[in-house]
């Protein structure tokens, strides 16, 4: 899960949220990445979107100077800099799992982790 998706998911279901704090705020001796249960990549998330929408979703590519240019339009040009940075980073290295990540968020919230695919499918449900 990525940060947006993180806000998404706290704004949209604050009930879940307001049980998972706790047990994450527990776990502080150690740092542990929020995860999914599935590794996804762009494409993957475009087509999942395809698949609840019914049309095309098109993957936008590993480069985010696009995003950057759109953006500098409406927000602070060191804004969209360091937005740009973030990305690339994601891009070059991945938010790959730890080998022990999905059974360790798993046995922290006491609880299977929800796929993406359910998270946008209630999500689209709603809109």
């Amino acid at each position: 899960m990525t940060r947006w998706q993180g806000i998404a998911t706290a704004t949209r279901f604050p009930s879940r949220v307001s049980v998972a704090i706790p047990r994450l705020a527990s776990c502080q001796s150690r740092p542990f990445n929020l995860v999914g249960p599935d590794t996804l990549a762009g494409t993957d998330v475009a087509k999942i979107w395809s698949d609840l929408l019914g049309h095309p979703i098109i993957y936008g590519g590993d480069d985010p100077s696009g995003f950057e240019r759109n953006v500098a339009s409406f927000m602070r040009k060191w804004m969209t800099y360091e937005m740009r940075l973030m990305a690339e980073r994601y891009v070059s290295d991945g938010m790959i799992p730890d080998a022990d990540d999905v059974e360790r968020l798993t046995k922290i919230l006491g609880r299977p982790l929800h796929s993406y695919r359910a998270f946008a499918t209630e999500i689209a449900a709603g809109a």
